[in-house]
């Protein structure tokens, strides 16, 4: 009698990590308002709104410029980023806290 003990083997070799995700992750997109659940590339040709509730799902800069401009759009500078004020020599409007003389409440 073999109530308490298996008469079959274990599975000796676990299934490998690409088959074990799951392959339709990232297909649909929930939305934050009205909670019905959208296919992604519906909600991509829709503007990125939602067809049942007209919420406006947040977008990135790239993806906003290609529905402004139609995808026909290059980039210039993009290694071009913004100097650091506070290291500079140029002396700031307002004094810093730490210059700040103290009022004695006392």
């Amino acid at each position: 009698m073999a109530w308490f003990k298996r008469d079959k083997k274990s599975i000796e070799q676990s299934t490998p990590p690409e088959e074990r995700r799951v392959r339709t992750e990232g297909l649909w997109v929930k939305c934050e308002s009205c909670r019905t659940i959208v296919f992604r590339k519906d909600l991509e040709a829709n503007l990125f709104v939602c067809p049942k509730c007209q919420f406006h799902f947040k977008m990135n800069s790239k993806q906003r410029l290609e529905m402004l401009l139609d995808g026909r759009w290059t980039e210039h500078d993009a290694g071009m980023t913004s100097t650091d004020r506070s290291s500079s020599s140029i002396p700031s409007p307002t004094p810093r806290a730490s210059e700040t003389p103290r009022k004695n409440l006392a």
